[in-house]
């Protein structure tokens, strides 16, 4: 079923080219009104406003020169470059075709090589090291920061100084002969460069600040003086702001369920108070109010007539295509001409549908394919209405390893309990029996059934 496939032609009746031949009267329209009336519900909704505390509320907290100065000095670690090395090495392994003592052994005999002629370093890492990703380099690391390799090679790197042979170092690789190549020391970036940075990393931090101290008495206020949110929204110099037909389940990221439940509840709605600060986000507090109520209505039907008839001529229209495809359809049984020209030959199938629907596929396979050709239709759910030529049929074998998956799909299947029970009462209803042991409820396939 899934793998047949067929030749098929088909042709497309679509319902725009009905519109300007149907129409809906007045008693039409108003019938589908009457009812559909919950179609044309208005939810109950209010108009609020509201005011938002947080650390964007204190953008324009400015550091002074002395703020700036102070900032630099306490985190001038921040704002400087980390002393890094360049180092070489010649790494002496310890592995199962050398011990410890010979590793060491060997570790110190190149290193008095060395002692007595450091311009060998680089020719005795490419013939000795056993770190191979630098031998190929000299045994050169590059720079790196303190940290960044195992401590015992660290402590050796950075205890030195620019030019020392550091005598063999043990790590969990083995014997390390060590060259500090090069060092950079760490360097602090002017406060000129920072400055920018400064300013705004002191804004930040001074904006959460007065945030964390205000809020107590932000959420005081609100509530406090619950008639108004002018009060709070100049003391601490904040906006009021509006939104409309805000509904029981409207949201957005800061009217969130909780506001909603608040706007919602008697003091806000009946009484018309603000609400308590609420929490929206972190360090976000909001407080809201009802400025009007409207509770849910349906519209009238001069509101909504031009939808209607728009709705009911899309209708007939569908209908008229579906029409037209049922008599294309006869005719064509009947050896007559149809209205439509069949496009171009195409081969389908479950598996491979091409750019058709799937309704039109499932049409086109649905025919007994002992009596092809034949002609069918179908009508795809944005309304348009195929008619089908099905001029052949060819099956095709399933392969070993599809067969493997569809015997998987069956087991998982099978394995849920509800599909279990709903194919259950489909066998039960049209009496059907599973020949096959492998279809049947419970089977878990084998190693050799999910064989290549």
């Amino acid at each position: 079923l899934l793998t047949e496939e067929r030749t098929i032609r088909t042709f497309e009746i679509k319902p725009t080219a009905f519109l300007k031949s149907v129409s809906v009267t007045d008693a039409e329209a108003q019938s589908y009104y009457d009812q559909n009336k919950s179609l044309f519900a208005v939810p109950e909704s209010v108009d609020i406003e509201y005011v938002v505390l947080s650390p964007e509320s204190y953008k324009n907290i400015k550091a002074s020169e002395d703020d700036i100065k102070t900032f630099y000095e306490q985190n001038l670690q921040r704002f400087s470059t980390p002393e890094e090395r360049r180092a070489s090495h010649i790494l002496i392994a310890v592995n199962n075709e050398k011990t410890d003592a010979d590793a060491k052994k060997e570790a110190d005999e190149i290193y008095k090589q060395l002692q007595a002629d450091p311009s060998k370093f680089a020719q005795l890492a490419k013939s000795k090291s056993a770190d191979p990703g630098s031998a190929r380099q000299g045994g050169d690391l590059g720079f790196f920061q303190k940290g960044m390799m195992v401590p015992e090679f660290d402590n050796a790197v950075f205890s030195g100084k620019k030019g020392d042979l550091v005598a063999p170092v043990k790590t969990q690789f083995g014997y390390h002969i060590i060259k500090i190549v090069d060092v950079k020391p760490a360097q602090a970036k002017p406060l000129k460069e920072v400055r920018a940075e400064i300013e705004a990393l002191y804004q930040q931090q001074a904006a959460i600040r007065a945030f964390a101290e205000d809020a107590e008495n932000f959420s005081n206020m609100v509530y406090e003086q619950s008639e108004s949110l002018q009060p709070v929204a100049e003391r601490f110099g904040l906006k009021i702001q509006t939104v409309k037909n805000v509904t029981r389940d409207f949201e957005d990221q800061l009217i969130n369920p909780n506001v909603i439940e608040a706007l919602y509840g008697y003091d806000v709605l009946e009484d018309k108070r603000n609400s308590n600060a609420i929490e929206v986000a972190s360090n976000t507090l909001l407080s809201a109010r009802v400025t009007a109520h409207h509770k849910q209505t349906v519209k009238t039907f001069d509101e909504v007539k031009g939808d209607i008839v728009a709705t009911l001529k899309n209708q007939k229209a569908t209908e008229a295509a579906r029409a037209q495809g049922s008599a294309d359809i006869a005719k064509l049984l009947d050896k007559k001409s149809a209205s439509g020209k069949f496009g171009d030959k195409t081969v389908i199938s479950r598996e491979r549908p091409g750019a058709y629907a799937y309704e039109v596929v499932t049409a086109a396979l649905r025919p007994d394919a002992n009596k092809l050709p034949t002609y069918t239709g179908v009508q795809t759910q944005d309304g348009s209405y195929f008619v089908i030529e099905v001029q052949s049929s060819k099956k095709i074998e399933a392969s070993p390893e599809q067969l493997a998956m569809r015997k998987a799909e069956l087991a998982q299947l099978y394995s849920n309990p509800e599909q279990a029970a709903f194919i259950s009462g489909l066998e039960t209803k049209f009496g059907t029996q599973i020949l096959k042991d492998e279809y049947k409820p419970g089977y878990q396939p084998t190693d050799e059934d999910v064989a290549p």
